[in-house]
C-alpha cells in the first residue's frame, strides 16, 4: 500500500505565526482557521498535480510503473483547513472525501494559552450538517454529530504521540487488507511529524523532526512484513516559489 501524507494549505493561523511572536499568535489565533487566498491557490495546485496522468509515480512492487499518482482513496481530518485543502483533490480525482477524526492537529480545537489551562476555551468544531452543507456528500463517522466532533480540552503532545502511534498501526493493518490501495492522507504539520516518527520506528526521544510546508507531500510505502519505505518527504514540486509557505 502506498500512502501520500499531505499537509493542509496555508491557514489564517499559519499566516499570523509567520508575522508575529508566539504571545501575539496565541492571543489572536483561531480555533479552526480557514485557509487563506494563497492557501486556496495551493489547494488547487495540489489537486491539479495529483490528478495528472503524465507525472511518473512508483507502481506497487512487481507491477508496471503508474502514470500519475493513481490515488484510489482520499481522507482528511475534520478541521476546516484540511477539508478545504482536500475537497479540490477529491473533486479532481472523482473520489469521495472521507473524514478520519484521529488525524486532527495536536491540541484540538481551542483558544487561549495551553500553558495556562484555566485560560483555554474549547470548541466542538463543525457539526455533521455544517460539514455536509459546506463540503457535500462526505463519508463521515457516526461520532461526527450535531454537537460537533471535538470532545473538549487541550491535547498535550504526549497524547498526540499516542494517537499517532494508533493511526500508524491502523495504516499497517489497512495495508494488509488493501495492498494495492494508494491513499491520499491530508492532515497537519505536528501530527504528520508524530505519525512519520511512529511509522519509521523512531523513539519519542530521537532528535528528528519531519517538516512539511503547506501542501507538502510525503510518500510512504508499506511493503509487507512490517517493512515501510520512505520514498520522499515534503515534496513541493507542484508549487511555484510564490506559493511556498510554512
Amino acid at each position: 500500500m502506498n500512502v501520500f501524507l499531505i499537509r493542509h494549505a496555508e491557514s489564517a493561523n499559519n499566516r499570523i505565526a509567520e508575522n508575529t511572536d508566539y504571545a501575539n499568535f496565541i492571543a489572536t489565533r483561531s480555533h479552526d482557521p480557514e485557509i487563506t487566498d494563497v492557501g486556496e491557490k495551493q489547494a488547487e495546485a495540489l489537486a491539479a498535480h495529483l490528478a495528472m496522468t503524465t507525472y511518473p509515480a512508483f507502481g506497487n512492487r512487481g507491477q508496471a510503473p503508474l502514470s500519475g499518482y493513481g490515488i484510489t482513496r482520499i481522507v482528511c481530518s475534520p478541521m476546516v483547513r484540511t477539508l478545504q485543502t482536500a475537497a479540490p483533490t477529491a473533486k479532481a480525482l472523482g473520489l469521495p472525501l472521507e473524514v478520519w477524526l484521529d488525524i486532527h492537529e495536536q491540541g484540538g480545537l481551542f483558544t487561549g494559552n495551553p500553558q495556562d489551562e484555566a485560560g483555554v476555551i474549547s470548541f466542538p468544531g463543525l457539526t455533521r450538517a455544517q460539514m455536509t452543507e459546506r463540503f457535500g456528500a462526505l463519508l463521515l463517522p457516526n461520532t461526527v454529530t450535531e454537537a460537533g466532533w471535538w470532545r473538549g480540552g487541550y491535547e498535550e503532545l504526549a497524547e498526540c504521540e499516542l494517537r499517532a502511534a494508533t493511526v500508524a498501526e491502523q495504516l499497517h493493518a489497512l495495508a494488509g487488507e488493501a495492498p494495492n490501495m494508494r491513499l491520499a492522507f491530508v492532515s497537519h504539520g505536528t501530527f504528520l511529524n508524530q505519525l512519520l516518527r511512529a511509522l519509521l520506528g523512531l523513539s519519542a526521544q530521537a532528535p528528528m523532526h519531519f517538516f512539511h510546508a503547506n501542501t507538502g507531500i510525503t510518500h510512504v510505502e508499506f511493503m509487507g512484513e512490517g517493512f515501510r519505505a520512505l520514498h520522499y518527504s515534503n515534496r513541493t514540486a507542484h508549487l511555484p516559489p510564490a506559493l511556498m509557505t510554512r
